[in-house]
Parts: structure tokens; sequence; C-alpha cells
């Protein structure tokens, strides 16, 4: 019998026409809870508990997504309500108006900001230009050197003014400074026309020697020497070729012992107590020097220093130079260095004649000159004005710029201006520091001291430094062509300029790798006859230097 029976005839069902008869089923027995088989089934539970918190995590999913689909649905409505209400409010007109205006608005915030860069580049000129209203630096520097060369050479016999002698040898053959070719020229151009050019010109009231009536050597006049260690010649010459041989200078092979003819130690290592350790002023930066044979030498050695205020002493000190063989086979470059002050420009002329004996035999001239500020520590608002204002103009820009960072994220540094803004800053930054370590360069010597000074380092990262300045005053009038947008004209070319700059660069790169294959093969063909193609690097520079028509064809013919 079915249980259902039992259960319908216990609840008083009756059957009627619709219904079958059923017959009386037993009474269902509850089982009891205490004895059910899922108590014990641990694996049953634990799978039932998964399947359930699957569904209910499921159906939690569904209505996250929902409710977000809810709200996307709502912000899109309200903005279609938005916009209809502008659509109704605001015709056409109406908006060309209201962008009209706002236009007008950012031209004029454009407007206040190149006004305040214009302030700026004010400073900024009167604070780097500022030394350049006149070409008094230039003549400064090229009164001592360029004079000499442009005036007409002298004899031993005849000697004109003696700054024209300068830059040539005193000699019956008449030879110019860039032309000395051999060690006897050296010695004679050292005491003719150097020797004249120091100690021709005295004050009559304080009994001074002057270069150029406002010029005044500080501290010593040196001269130095590098020199190298004979080597065994292991080639296959001739006996009689020689079994020794002086080859490139290079420390490696430098020579440190003394050496000269008189004593056999004429000229020490160290020979001057203020420059007593070598090794110290070569870790100094900028005391190294590139020569015409583009090798590259250190601080000079076996120093004598010439006193700028005792002519006697001076022509004595050069004659002992040449008796005691000075400058022989083993000497590599001698060099000359001085410094001479100008108290009207308060500025200090750096200057070096170097002379280098190759391998190859004879003697290399070439000189270098720098000119910069004799240091003032102390403070005068007058004339450090313009430079407080540079500093608060690029701490002001600097707030800007992390303002703007702050406001619009990092997509503010994908505008060329704020490129041209960071490499500005960083220039003017390094240009700082460099001058902060050439004020420690600076030699604590008055100029009026015989004494030796090194006055190159302290120059030469001044220099340094003023490139940095000339890269800060390009890089702002860069960033004003930028302000400048606004203008059509203006903001036409600066973005065909940025479009094109992929492209330039690709043409840039493909012509200079062309312009270094032709120095290359210039310099194997003509590498041994013609200076200007001696090394790759002189090539590389003649043949840029034809793009614009500079190029001497006589010695290529002749080589040819």
């Amino acid at each position: 019998m079915w249980p259902l029976q039992t259960f319908l005839a216990a609840c008083g069902w009756r059957e009627d026409v619709t219904f079958i008869r059923l017959e009386t089923l037993p009474i269902v027995q509850v089982p009891d809870m205490r004895n059910d088989f899922m108590a014990d089934n641990k694996e049953f539970i634990q799978e039932e508990t998964v399947n359930a918190a699957q569904a209910i995590s499921k159906w939690y999913t569904v209505l996250l997504l929902r409710c977000h689909c809810l709200r996307i649905a709502f912000v899109r409505w309200r903005i279609r309500k938005l916009h209809n209400r502008i659509k109704s409010k605001w015709t056409p007109e109406h908006l060309r108006k209201l962008r009209e205006q706002q236009r007008q608005v950012r031209i004029q915030l454009r407007i206040r900001e190149i006004a305040l860069y214009i302030v700026y580049l004010l400073f900024l000129n009167d604070y780097v230009l500022g030394p350049y209203t006149d070409s008094s630096l230039y003549y400064f520097n090229a009164n001592l050197k360029r004079t000499p060369l442009l005036a007409c050479v002298y004899s031993d016999i005849e000697r004109p003014w003696p700054l024209v002698g300068l830059f040539m040898t005193a000699s019956v053959k008449e030879t110019q400074f860039n032309a000395i070719s051999t060690i006897p020229q050296v010695h004679r151009w050292l005491q003719g026309p150097f020797f004249d050019a120091l100690y021709s010109e005295k004050d009559p009231v304080t009994g001074d020697y002057t270069i150029l009536q406002y010029g005044q050597v500080v501290g010593g006049i040196s001269i130095g020497q590098l020199r190298v260690l004979p080597q065994e010649c292991t080639s296959k010459l001739p006996p009689q070729a020689g079994s020794e041989k002086s080859g490139h200078f290079d420390e490696s092979v430098e020579s440190k012992l003394p050496f000269g003819t008189g004593n056999g130690s004429n000229f020490q290592w160290n020979s001057i107590s203020e420059d007593s350790n070598i090794s110290d002023t070569r870790r100094a930066f900028f005391t190294s020097y590139t020569g015409a044979t583009a090798a590259v030498y250190p601080a000079p050695a076996f120093r004598v220093v010439l006193p700028h205020s005792n002519a006697d002493e001076t022509k004595a000190l050069l004659a002992s130079i040449e008796s005691n063989a000075y400058m022989d086979v083993q000497t590599r470059a001698v060099f000359v260095d001085l410094t001479v002050f100008n108290v009207m420009l308060s500025s200090v002329l750096v200057l070096r004649f170097a002379f280098e004996v190759p391998p190859s035999g004879g003697v290399v001239p070439t000189s270098d000159s720098v000119v910069a500020p004799y240091a003032d520590t102390s403070f005068n608002f007058l004339t450090h004005y313009s430079m407080l204002a540079v500093a608060l103009f690029f701490v002001l820009y600097f707030l800007l710029l992390l303002r703007a960072t702050r406001k619009e994220g990092w997509p503010v540094y994908r505008r060329l201006e704020t490129w041209v803004q960071v490499a500005n800053s960083v220039a003017y930054i390094v240009m700082w520091l460099l001058r902060a370590c050439a004020g420690l360069d600076f030699p604590n010597i008055h100029v009026a001291s015989t004494s030796p000074s090194n006055f190159r380092s302290y120059a030469f990262m001044y220099n340094v430094s003023m490139r940095l300045a000339a890269a800060v005053c390009f890089l702002s009038y860069v960033r004003l062509i930028l302000f400048l947008d606004v203008l059509p004209h203006v903001n036409l070319i600066v973005k065909t300029v940025v479009l094109s700059v992929t492209q330039v660069s690709s043409f840039l790169f493909v012509f200079g790798l062309l312009v270094y294959a032709y120095a290359t093969c210039y310099c194997v063909v003509f590498g041994s006859s013609v200076e200007v193609f001696s090394t790759v690097s002189h090539s590389y520079t003649s043949l840029l230097q034809s793009l614009v028509g500079d190029l001497d064809y006589a010695p290529m013919r002749e080589a040819s």
C-alpha cells in the first residue's frame, strides 16, 4: 500500500467521482534525527556546504554586476539629461560665444605669462651678457695673441715694439711662432720675443712690469715639461740606427729621473716647494692638455719658475735652461704657463704656450688662453641683483611645475615646454655647481706675489660653467618661442618642428655616418701629407667645414 493512501485516510479524505478510492495506508513514522545518517557523513556535509557557498558567491557577483550596470545607466541618463538641458538653454551661437570667452581667458593668461617671462629674460641678459656689453674681454685676450701673429716678424739685429714678437722667434730667418719647428728656435723665442714682452713695459711710479699698460703677471711664470724613459729598440734595424728609442708619451713610460748637462741633476721632478706633489696637481680638474698632435698630456713636472719682477734673474734662468739642455731627445712636451691680471676688467687671462716634441721629430707649437673673472667673495647688491632675480625666477618656475604636476598629473610632462624647462633648470643647477667648484680651486695668492700659481683649473672650470650659461640662454629663448604658440603662424612652425623631429633625427644620423665614412677615407689617403686630414677627428671637422666652403684644396692637389 502506498504511504500516501494511509496519510489521506488519516486526514479524513474521502473519494468522490473524480478520485479513486484509496485504502487506508500505514502512518509514516518520522525518523529520529539523532540517528540520521547525515550526522556522521562529513564528506556529504562539506560538499553541500561548498555548493551552497558557490551558489551564494555567484548570486552576489551577479547582484554586484547588476548594481554596477544600473549605476552606469543612471550616470548616462544624468549626462543625457544634462545635455538636453544645455541644448534647450544654449543655442549654437551661445556655445560659440562661450568657446570664444574661454579662448580669450587662455590668451590673457598666456599674455601674463609672457610678460613675466620677458622680465626674467631681462634679468638673465643682464646677468649672463653683462660682461659682454663691449669687446673689452675679447681685445684683452686677442692683443696678447693676434697682433704678433699678424704683424711683421723681425730678426736679431732689428726688433720693433716688444709685444709684436710674442708669437715670433727672434732669428735671422724671421720665423713666426706657429712656424717653430726646432728646439733651438724655442730657446730663441724664449730669450727674445717672450722675454721682451714680459719686461719691456715698466710703470714709472711703482716700478712694476706691465703688459699692455693694464696687464700684470700674477705669480711666477712656470716652464715645465714631460719626459719619457729610453726604451730598448726591438725592431729589426741596422745597428747604426741605434739601439734605444723614445716613443710616444704615456704615464707608464714617463721619466721622473733628474737630468741636466751641468751636474746631471739640474732639473728635479718636484723642483718647486709649492708644487711638491705633482700627483695631487694632476688629480685636479682641467689640468690635462690636448696638443695639436691629438696627444693628451697631464700637468707638467720639472718646473722652472721665472720671477715676473726681476728681469735680470729671468734672463739668467732662460740662459741656464739652454746651456743645461733642458730640452733633449727624451722631452715630449714643454709648457710655458703665465697668468695676466687686468685690474680695469677685474679679470685674469690664463695663457699657455705648448711645444710638443713628437716621435716624428721637430717641434709642434700651440697655444691656448682662457679669460675668467677675478673671484670676489664680497657681496654687492648693485652688481649681484640680477643673479638673485634669476635664481628666484628658477625657484618660481620649479614651484609652478610642481603645482601643475599635482593638478594635472604626469600628462603635464608630455608637453615640449615642460621638458625645455626641466633641461634649462638642470643646466642652471650644474652651472652653479661648477662655479662653486671653481671657487674652491681659486688660488689663494696675492696679485704681486712671485710664487708659482695655478689658475688653470679655476679658469677652465669657470669657462665650462659659462658654456652651460650659454645653454641656459638658448633654452630660455626656445621656451619664449613655445610661449608664443598662441599666434597661429608661430604655432604652425612649432608644430611642424615637433612633428618632424623623428625624420630630421634619422636624416642627421645617416648624414653623420656618411661624413664619418668619408673622413676615414680622407684620413687614409691624405693622413701623412695634409694636416687637416692627419687624424679621423680632424678629417671629420674639415669635411664639415667644407660644407660652407672653408677648405684649402692646394695641399690636397700637391699630395695627389
